[in-house]
Parts: structure tokens; C-alpha cells; sequence
């Protein structure tokens, strides 16, 4: 699986731990049930975010037939040690965004290391082969993005900028050239995560649409250079210094400017927490 975000097992409950669990197994489920098992290769931890932030702003769930959201009892699964857990169905909005982001993230990563030449990607047969994986995962992101109304095609805009920067000649450093670097990230992520506003139908209900952009984009902030310090270094891109992520949301109040529907601003609404470090080693 792809992504930074993971729940933290040591304070999250067991229930948020289960319905953490039911964002990810419907996402999984729904990548298999509208694109093919292959697909299923493109879960994304992080885009289960997006599906449980969609459910957190919408209507609650109830079983399939009536108003709201539609669930279902998924078979049994080696990866949750054989229970069945109740998901979303796979036509639901929450479980398709986070699978056009998971797509869309998968195709744009595979094409970004092709261009980069990592590992057995420098032969030209693997590459060709990854570059029709890629564009496999980008039509099907391309479909599932327009059936819930997010344009997939940011991801590929976002990591096309950030090559084009990194071969650019070096114009400075600081603060500024860094916030740079990672601004068409910061992009992406923000629309995404104001996008499960518009999905759920709360983005005129306390700003939700504008906050949740805010969020994304520092979250856009803390992923790019998460994982770029675990690629393989190579003598043109060698970084000094670290990376260290800490993204944490486990328990907490929702602040005042984002409530889920039905819900007063301010209420309290649980979601899950992940504490991801990462470091990358200046050559001696």
C-alpha cells in the first residue's frame, strides 16, 4: 500500500480502529468491484483520509435501500485476519473519490519514477511496461474523477511542475524557494481535500470548503518531502538533512469552522492519527 498516513494504534479506540479499517477495505473493495483486481495494487493509506473525511461531513450511514449512505458486509480478508467488517458500497461518493485519488496518485508516482530511471525502471522494457501500467491507472482515475466531479489530471500538473523545477537551474534556497518547491503539491492535496466539502454537500456550512483546502495543502507540505527522502538518492538530487512528518488528528474536537452535517459547529468528531519520521542522510 502507498501513502504516509497510517492510524495510531495507540490511541485510537477500537471502534475508530474498525471504522478506520472500513475506510480502507472500501476502498480496496471498490477498486476491485469498478476498475478490475490489478487496481486493487493502487490503495493508497492516505486516500482513505479522503474517504473518511466525505463520511464525516455527510449524512450517517445505515443499511443499503435507504436515504444517506448504502453499506454492506465485506467477506472475509487475510489482511483483517478473516473477519468481515461492514464497508460502503462501491458506488458511493466517499469510497469513489478516495479511489480516483488513489488511481491518479499511483499513475502519476509510476510515471514520475520511470522519468527518474529508478532501479530496474532504467531498463527499457520495464519502463515501457510501467509507463502502460500508468497509463492503465490514469484512464481509469480520469473516469472515476469525472463521476464524482475532481480533476485527476492535477496530480500529473503537480508532478510535471516539480520536474520541470527540479532540472531548472538553482536560482537560491531558504524559506521561499522551499515553500516553491512544494507549492504545486500543497495544490493538489488542497483541492482534494476541499473537494470531500463539495461531495458531501457541506461546503457552504462553516467554511468547510475553505478549511479542509487550508488543511490539504499543509498536508500537501508534509507529504512532498516525506517521500521524497525515502527515494533512492542519486548523485544529481542528493539531499542533506531530514524529513520528519507528524500527522496527528487522533481524538480531537473538530474545530469550530469544519462540523460534519447534522452537527453543531464545535462538536466533537473522533478521526484517526498517524506519526510517520522519515530521514534522508547527507553523503559523509
Amino acid at each position: 500500500m502507498f501513502g504516509v498516513v497510517r492510524p495510531c494504534r495507540a490511541r485510537m479506540s477500537p471502534e475508530l480502529r474498525q471504522a478506520w479499517m472500513s475506510h480502507l477495505c472500501g476502498l480496496c473493495l471498490t477498486l476491485r468491484d469498478r476498475h478490475g483486481q490489478w487496481a486493487r495494487l493502487a490503495t493508497n493509506v492516505d486516500a482513505v483520509l479522503v474517504s473518511a473525511l466525505v463520511a464525516a461531513q455527510a449524512a450517517p450511514a445505515h443499511p443499503a435501500g435507504g436515504p444517506g449512505r448504502a453499506r454492506r458486509l465485506a467477506g472475509p480478508c487475510p489482511l483483517r485476519g478473516m473477519r468481515r467488517i461492514e464497508v460502503d458500497i462501491a458506488d458511493e461518493a466517499a469510497p469513489r473519490l478516495a479511489a480516483a485519488v488513489s488511481l491518479a496518485a499511483g499513475a502519476t508516482s509510476v510515471r514520475d519514477h520511470v522519468a527518474d530511471g529508478d532501479g530496474l525502471l532504467r531498463l527499457r522494457t520495464a519502463a515501457a511496461l510501467a509507463r502502460r501500467v500508468a497509463g492503465h491507472a490514469a484512464g481509469a482515475a480520469g473516469r472515476e474523477g469525472r463521476g464524482v466531479g475532481l480533476d485527476v489530471g492535477l496530480f500529473e500538473r503537480a508532478a510535471a511542475a516539480g520536474r520541470a523545477r527540479e532540472h531548472a537551474p538553482a536560482t537560491g534556497g531558504g524559506r521561499e524557494a522551499l515553500l516553491a518547491a512544494l507549492a504545486p503539491t500543497e495544490a493538489s492535496t488542497s483541492a482534494v481535500l476541499a473537494h470531500t466539502a463539495v461531495l458531501a454537500g457541506t461546503s457552504g456550512r462553516a467554511g468547510n470548503e475553505a478549511h479542509l483546502g487550508t488543511v490539504g495543502g499543509r498536508f500537501g507540505r508534509i507529504v512532498h518531502p516525506s517521500t521524497g527522502s525515502r527515494r533512492p538518492e542519486r548523485p544529481s538530487t542528493r539531499r542533506a538533512g531530514s524529513a520528519t512528518t507528524a500527522i496527528t488528528t487522533c481524538g480531537t474536537p473538530w474545530p469550530r469552522s469544519i462540523s460534519p452535517r447534522g452537527s453543531t459547529p464545535g462538536s466533537s468528531a473522533r478521526c484517526s492519527t498517524t506519526a510517520s519520521r522519515t530521514r534522508s542522510t547527507a553523503p559523509s
